[in-house]
């Protein structure tokens, strides 16, 4: 008897710490989501990436250049979880100068 009193009390905690770790995880990621959308209203054609990167509270997911223009760089940021797209923002390569911001769908 005390096994299986274990065993249940086992299922019982691992689940609890399951549910924990995803609500934590669910709400750390929606959290930055929130601050980039945010910050990105701050951010405006013409602003040099240095001022960009004072405003945005998080740092991008990656910088790359653009796939339809090599003359282009994307910085792409955490959007939320159903979004289909992440929050980018476009700089011409030659002076890192913003030419464009999309929200994402």
């Amino acid at each position: 008897m005390g096994t299986e009193f274990s065993n249940i009390y086992d299922k019982t905690t691992m689940k609890k710490i399951i549910v924990i770790l995803f609500t934590t995880m669910v709400l750390g990621c929606g959290k930055a989501s929130d601050q980039n959308y945010e910050d990105l209203k701050k951010v405006s054609v013409k602003m040099k990436i240095n001022e960009v990167h004072s405003v945005m509270r998080n740092k991008p997911l990656n910088l790359e250049t653009a796939p339809w223009a090599d003359s282009l760089l994307v910085e792409n940021y955490e959007s939320p979880a159903g979004a289909s797209d992440h929050y980018k923002i476009i700089y011409k390569k030659r002076d890192s100068i913003v030419v464009r911001v999309e929200w994402g769908d």
